[in-house]
């Protein structure tokens, strides 16, 4: 089996990103302390799926943007592009492709969507361009399959973990991570990858330490928090004060769904928050709530009625049927009777 092709498998099954505990706001940001052994599947035994409209058997050209978003079911992530002189620009989107394309793993033998990349490059930039880009990839799963061992990494007991041990662990992360970035691939394209990431990475720790600071305030604290996020650049500030606000809408609305109020009023009070759109969604999702609970007491009460009677199996999935007809409902509605 190829190296490069073990590498990728092994990357998205384990959930590859699941090591850089502090993403870049513009994604979900995670913070889980917790490191894990990866599970690393065997290959044996997987065939090769058909593709719906990604001709594989045909010339590179003939794999358009159209082909590949139609078997992805989604629009392209990221870009492929070239300077005057021909040569590949390595940017943020490029990584962004990356990602994209390997996500598809698990769906698609590797060689599979190695394959798709390859052929769609070959539609998008020229030939010298498309080995720079796999080059390029080879670099990256390289640096990847290096940052799974920091996935195995032994920690104390939960029990005897402290904040302090959490920003350590973390801390040490980050800095390996670093390095294994800097050692696998060229400064150019650590900083047109990870730039922002790292940026970002460091705010997040330093917010940490702050926070643990036990001489500090809260007034003090919160101080040197406001002043970390306007040091950070303009387009990273702006990204965390809009996942701020965010953050404040979701515990207002969430307030104002749980008042005493008339419906009316919540409306009212939503649509100061969100876009009318998004205030319609959000009441729809409530009286759906509301509806559903409704139909689980109603069910409760004949499910009481049929188990005093010692009702058959086919008697009780029949009443389920009949309150809960799809799927999701009854996934739900399950999960209401085994919390009673």
């Amino acid at each position: 089996m190829p190296k490069k092709i073990f590498i990728f498998f092994t990357l998205v099954i384990t959930a590859s990103g699941a090591i850089f505990y502090f993403q870049y706001p513009q994604k979900e940001v995670g913070s889980t302390p917790y490191i894990v052994k990866p599970i690393i599947p065997s290959l044996d035994g997987l065939t090769k799926p058909k593709l719906q409209s990604v001709k594989q058997e045909g010339s590179p050209s003939e794999i358009t943007r159209q082909d590949v978003e139609t078997w992805a079911g989604t629009e392209i992530d990221g870009e492929l592009k070239v300077d005057e002189n021909g040569q590949l620009i390595i940017d943020r989107q490029l990584r962004d492709y990356f990602d994209y394309m390997l996500s598809a793993v698990g769906d698609l033998e590797p060689q599979a969507v190695f394959n798709i990349m390859s052929a769609y490059a070959h539609q998008q930039i020229p030939a010298p361009a498309v080995e720079e880009m796999m080059a390029l990839l080879d670099d990256y799963l390289a640096f990847k399959e290096s940052a799974l061992i920091l996935r195995s990494t032994r920690l104390i007991a939960h029990t005897e973990q402290t904040p302090a041990y959490h920003y350590r662990i973390l801390q040490d992360t980050f800095e390996e991570l670093k390095l294994l970035r800097r050692t696998h691939m060229s400064v150019e394209a650590v900083g047109a990858f990870f730039a922002d990431e790292e940026i970002y990475t460091e705010y997040s720790l330093e917010k940490i330490r702050i926070s643990q600071t036990a001489d500090l305030s809260p007034e003090q604290k919160q101080q040197k928090l406001s002043e970390l996020v306007w040091i950070l650049p303009q387009e990273i500030q702006e990204s965390i004060i809009r996942k701020q606000r965010h953050q404040q809408n979701v515990e207002k609305s969430e307030s104002v769904i749980k008042s005493s109020l008339s419906e009316l009023e919540k409306r009212h009070q939503l649509s100061q928050l969100y876009p009318e759109t998004v205030t319609e969604r959000i009441m729809q999702h409530q009286s759906n709530k509301a509806n559903l609970r409704q139909r689980f007491d109603r069910y409760q009460q004949e499910r009481q009625v049929l188990q005093s009677r010692h009702a058959s199996n086919d008697e009780l999935q029949a009443l389920l049927l009949r309150y809960f007809p799809t799927a999701q409902e009854q996934a739900i509605a399950r999960t209401f009777i085994a919390q009673q």
